[in-house]
C-alpha cells in the first residue's frame, strides 16, 4: 500500500490535495480500485472527477472518477479515466494558471526624469537589471535595453532553466555548452558523465534549483523568464557560477532582489565582476511590486 493524494481535477498551478489515503494507483484506464484510511474524511463526493497521485510523484498521477464513498467517509472507490480534458476543464486550467501568475508575478516600475532621460538617451545608456541568486554577488546582466521610455515596467515569474558552460570571464556573454533544461524550484536535474542534462525530477531542496553533477568541472548557470521594458518576454541568464563545479551536488536559490542601473556598451547576458555604479537594489521578497525614479542622477521613491 502507498500513500495517495487526492485533489480536484484538473490539476492546475497551485494545486493542493484535499485528502490523503492508502492504496495502489493503477496505470491503465478504466480500472477500479479502493483508497482506504482517508484523512481528512468527508472531502469526496461520488460521481465527481478527481486527480490522484502516488507518493511524491505529483506529475505522474491520474484522472479518476469517484464511484462511491463509504458511510463513514474513511474509504472510497475509484475508476481510472483517460487523461483527456473537457472544454470546462480547459477553462478551469486557464483560470487556475492566470490566478497563479497573478500571485507570483513580480513587477518593478522605473521612472526617469525628463532631463535625465534626454541625457541618458543621447549618451547611449542602456537600462539594466540583474537578479540575485543565493549569497553570490550579482554577476550577469539579466536584461539590458535601450528601448526604455520615461515610465517603464519590468516583470518576472518563477520559471527557470538550468545550463552548463565551459567559460566564465568578466565582460563576455554567457554561452551555454549544454542544452537548457526548464525546471522549477524543488526539482533536481543530473548532468551525466557525458555532459548531458537529463529531465528534472522531484527531490531537491524545495526553494532551489538543484543539480547533481556526474560530469566534472563546469560552470552551472540559471536563466529566468522576464518581460523587459520593451515588452518582450524571454528567458535569459541571471547567474553563472564564477568557479567551476566539480562532481557532486549543488543548489542555487533565486532571491527576489534585483539590481537596477544605467550603463553604456553593455548587453543582456554579459558577465560582470565589479560593482555597478549609481545602482539601486530593490527587494521584492515580501511584496510583488516596487517603484523607483531616476532623478538628477539619483534614485528615489516616487
Amino acid at each position: 500500500m502507498s500513500k495517495l493524494h487526492i485533489g480536484p481535477w484538473p490539476k492546475g498551478k497551485g494545486w493542493e490535495p484535499v485528502t490523503h489515503g492508502n492504496g495502489e494507483l493503477p496505470r491503465r484506464d478504466n480500472v477500479q480500485f479502493t483508497v482506504s484510511d482517508l484523512a481528512p474524511k468527508d472531502k469526496l463526493t461520488a460521481n465527481y472527477t478527481y486527480y490522484i497521485y502516488q507518493g511524491s510523484h505529483i506529475d505522474t498521477g491520474r484522472k479518476v472518477l469517484c464511484k462511491g464513498v463509504s458511510a463513514t467517509g474513511t474509504s472510497a472507490s475509484f475508476e481510472t479515466q483517460p487523461m483527456t480534458y473537457n472544454v470546462e476543464d480547459f477553462g478551469e486550467l486557464v483560470q487556475s494558471y492566470q490566478s497563479y501568475l497573478a500571485a507570483v508575478t513580480k513587477n518593478v516600475t522605473i521612472g526617469i526624469a525628463s532631463t535625465d532621460f534626454t541625457r541618458l538617451k543621447q549618451s547611449g545608456y542602456n537600462l539594466c537589471f540583474a537578479k540575485k541568486v543565493g549569497d553570490a554577488a550579482y554577476n550577469v546582466v539579466w536584461r539590458a535595453s535601450f528601448e526604455y521610455l520615461e515610465d517603464n515596467d519590468f516583470s518576472w515569474v518563477p520559471q527557470y532553466q538550468i545550463f552548463g558552460s565551459n567559460q566564465y570571464k568578466d565582460g563576455i556573454t554567457v554561452k551555454a555548452s549544454t542544452k537548457y533544461v526548464t525546471m522549477g524550484l524543488g526539482e533536481i536535474v543530473t548532468l551525466n558523465s557525458f555532459g548531458q542534462l537529463g529531465a528534472p525530477s522531484t527531490g531537491g531542496k524545495s526553494t532551489a534549483i538543484n543539480l547533481l553533477n556526474e560530469y566534472g568541472p563546469i560552470h552551472p548557470g540559471i536563466s529566468q523568464l522576464s518581460t523587459g521594458v520593451d515588452g518582450q518576454t524571454i528567458s535569459t541568464p541571471i547567474y553563472a557560477a564564477p568557479q567551476p563545479m566539480v562532481k557532486g551536488a549543488a543548489d542555487f536559490t533565486p532571491i527576489e532582489k534585483v539590481l537596477v542601473w544605467f550603463e553604456q556598451k553593455i548587453e543582456t547576458s554579459t558577465i560582470f565582476a565589479s560593482a555597478r555604479s549609481s545602482s539601486v537594489e530593490l527587494d521584492l521578497t515580501f511584496v510583488n511590486s516596487e517603484a523607483r525614479v531616476y532623478d538628477g542622477g539619483e534614485w528615489r521613491k516616487p
